[in-house]
């Protein structure tokens, strides 16, 4: 095989495939909308929402396993929860698990410290 045909057979096993692309962004904006209509009155599926970790980078490859995704939640419900007398912190993420579930009621998701997984 030359550079060029090891080159292709290369690429080709390291780019993420069009239908696991679709997925990806079918997922990443439901949940999104979701989280926006909970937490911000909105339907937006991208506002207040990023790609972050590998995905975010475009460094992903094929066999990507999971996405890491970033939610800006309204300043109003840090202060809101902040200022609960213990446990607030924990209370607003287990908000924001709920929200999750909504969209995903079948699937399992953890909340620890400051990530939802």
């Amino acid at each position: 095989m030359s550079v060029a045909d090891n080159f292709k057979s290369f690429r080709k096993r390291y780019l993420i495939p069009t239908e696991t692309l679709s997925s990806i962004s079918y997922r990443y904006k439901r949940i999104t909308r979701q989280l926006n209509k909970d937490f911000w009155g909105t339907d937006s599926e991208t506002s207040h929402s990023l790609y972050v970790g590998s995905f975010g980078r475009d460094t992903a490859t094929n066999g990507v396993s999971d996405i890491d995704m970033s939610f800006t939640l309204p300043a109003s419900l840090y202060h809101q929860y902040n200022a609960y007398s213990g446990n607030g912190q924990s209370t607003l993420l287990q908000k924001v698990k709920d929200s999750l579930n909504k969209t995903y009621s079948n699937s399992y998701t953890g909340a620890d410290g400051q990530v939802c997984d």
